[in-house]
């Protein structure tokens, strides 16, 4: 539900894997959580990327 309500929800795929529900509900999947600095320093990178 945080992910649902979040203005950009975002979820670390790891080695494990990453739960369907969580993955539904996200705006962004990332693999490390240094990636999401470089979204935000570049825009137009997180605008290309969002899936909804």
């Amino acid at each position: 539900m945080m992910l649902e309500q979040a203005c950009i929800g975002i979820a670390m795929l790891q080695e494990e894997g990453l739960a369907t529900s969580s993955l539904m509900a996200v705006d962004l999947v990332i693999r490390d959580i240094l990636e999401v600095f470089g979204f935000f320093q570049t825009p137009e990178r997180l605008i290309a990327t969002l899936r909804t």
